[in-house]
């Protein structure tokens, strides 16, 4: 498969796309995306210089996350397939969401409760979060399980240790 079209050229000469010779899949700035490199030759046969093009572009492609992962997963099915040494790599994907149990919980001075947290997909290499309390002077926890410390509210977070920009949050009323 091919993809052709005919474009203008800034020399003047229309050119058709006949293939894509290059495909970068990159990961720029956080941004989810891939470049093709589309060369053109000329469509008259004799101006046409051995393997040397005539015309190219390079054309980034925003793709979404779902788009991205579909993209990944192709070409590390291509790469397992072709590549002897990474016939038996196994597929580790990233953590892409934290979500708790519970949203809110209110607990008595010296009480305590229990969040627990669900790292997706549960095929990422590492599922364990890191815990945190806004104020420890309000409600504490470890390991999920927080403590009422003085009247207030507090928001504790569960951060991915797998993907640290990947975290949730409970907001804690002590009463």
């Amino acid at each position: 498969m091919a993809l052709k079209k005919t474009v203008s050229t800034n020399f003047g000469i229309n050119a058709e796309y006949e293939d894509v010779y290059k495909l970068e899949v990159r990961n720029c700035n956080g941004t989810k995306t891939f470049a093709v490199n589309l060369h053109g030759w000329q469509t008259k046969a004799l101006c046409r210089a051995g393997n040397s093009h005539i015309w190219g572009k390079e054309y980034p492609i925003i793709l979404t996350d779902e788009e991205n992962s579909e993209l990944y997963e192709l070409v590390y099915k291509f790469i397992k397939a072709h590549v002897p040494e990474f016939a038996d790599a196994v597929a580790v994907y990233d953590v892409t969401s934290v979500i708790l149990d519970k949203t809110e919980l209110s607990l008595a001075v010296g009480a305590t409760g229990t969040l627990t947290a669900t790292c997706t997909p549960d095929t990422a290499e590492d599922l364990t979060v890191t815990w945190t309390s806004s104020d420890e002077s309000i409600a504490t926890v470890a390991d999920g399980v927080v403590t009422g410390v003085a009247a207030g509210a507090a928001v504790i977070t569960a951060v991915s240790n797998d993907e640290p920009d990947v975290s949730t949050t409970c907001t804690v009323a002590v009463e």
